[in-house]
Parts: C-alpha cells; sequence; structure tokens
C-alpha cells in the first residue's frame, strides 16, 4: 500500500488482478500488482524496476516488462 502497510489475504493474486480495473492496475511481477498512476519511472539497473511516488522500488518481471512496455505505448 502507498503508506507502506501490508496485507495479508487467503486470495489469490490473480483472483485480485481479475477484480481490479486493468486500465489502473497492472501485475508487473508474481508478487505485485501496481497502480499505474503512482509510477515515477521505469529503471533498468539489477533488472527492471518500477520507481514509485512513495519511494518504493518494485521488480518487473522480464516478461511483465514487456507487456507493460506495450500497455503504456512507450518505446523500449
Amino acid at each position: 500500500l502507498t503508506d507502506g502497510t501490508t496485507l495479508v489475504s487467503c486470495k489469490n493474486i490473480g483472483d485480485y488482478e481479475k477484480l481490479l480495473p486493468s486500465n489502473v492496475f497492472f501485475r508487473i511481477h508474481k508478487t505485485y500488482i501496481i497502480n499505474l498512476n503512482v509510477i515515477i519511472e521505469i529503471t533498468k539497473k539489477n533488472g527492471y524496476a518500477c520507481e514509485l511516488k512513495n519511494g518504493q522500488s518494485l521488480p518487473i518481471s522480464k516478461r511483465k516488462y514487456l507487456e507493460l512496455v506495450k500497455f503504456l505505448n512507450m518505446s523500449v
């Protein structure tokens, strides 16, 4: 969450992925779904990562990076 708290759930992350609006939320990794409105930049340091408004950096899987770039209409 944006305030740094963590939620524990018995649901599968795929269940949440189906519930959330796909034009606002994107699954960047097997363990992360992010709100696209909080991304500041996408970097490549030790792999791909999203830098978020709250200062947090989250990894993006290689496969999801290509999907995200296509979704955001970015050039690689």
